[in-house]
């Protein structure tokens, strides 16, 4: 009973984690749809300062950015100006761009191209006026972060604690291995159906 108990209790802050960045994106989302109205430029200072602002209070958050319709990063709360590089070819670009039914969507973790560390990236389609593709907003997470947050928890015979997407795809683990992020194992209550209390897993 207190090895559910704690589970729940590590499912129930992941959880909350993951919606605060959700319900940054939206904020953001509506900062830039009026930035937008007011004739402001996606390169505009005041842009990299809007997402700036969205990430503060968020420990787990390496960055927000916007991305363009042609997969080029077009402001980051990193630097301004933002740095120029493109991810067309991430996952979150794609499913965007191919799908306008796709709200909010998690990636899979992959290493971050400016620094290198593993990163899960939390995206929203951006849509013009009429509905059409217009590009991506997106946050990176640090895995690390949520790896010290694991670690932090003490309790006696704690066997590794470990966070999966639900298709088996590792996301962190404390203690942290570096080999296995982003593989993916068969998780026998997900092949049930994936259940809800089994979307975050104690192995």
């Amino acid at each position: 009973s207190e090895t559910v108990r704690l589970s729940h209790v590590i499912a129930d802050q992941t959880v909350r984690s993951l919606q605060s960045v959700a319900l940054a994106l939206d904020i953001a989302l509506d900062r830039l749809a009026q930035a937008e109205g007011l004739g402001v430029s996606v390169h505009d200072f005041g842009i990299h300062a809007m997402l700036v602002s969205r990430i503060e209070g968020l420990p787990q958050l390496r960055s927000m950015f916007l991305v363009g319709a042609d997969g080029e990063v077009a402001s980051s709360a990193l630097s301004h100006p933002n740095p120029k590089f493109s991810v067309k070819d991430r996952d979150y670009f794609e499913i965007h761009k191919a799908r306008a039914d796709v709200d909010l969507f998690l990636g899979k973790p992959v290493k971050n191209r400016v620094d290198g560390k593993w990163t899960l990236f939390l995206s929203k389609r951006i849509p013009t006026s009429n509905g059409q593709f217009d590009g991506v907003i997106a946050a990176s997470l640090d895995i690390s972060y949520v790896e010290g947050l694991y670690d932090s928890i003490k309790a006696e015979d704690l066997s590794p604690i470990a966070l999966y997407l639900n298709d088996g795809t590792l996301v962190a683990r404390a203690p942290h291995e570096e080999a296995p992020i982003a593989s993916r194992v068969v998780l026998p209550s997900l092949e049930r159906g994936g259940a809800e209390n089994a979307r975050f897993v104690t192995v």
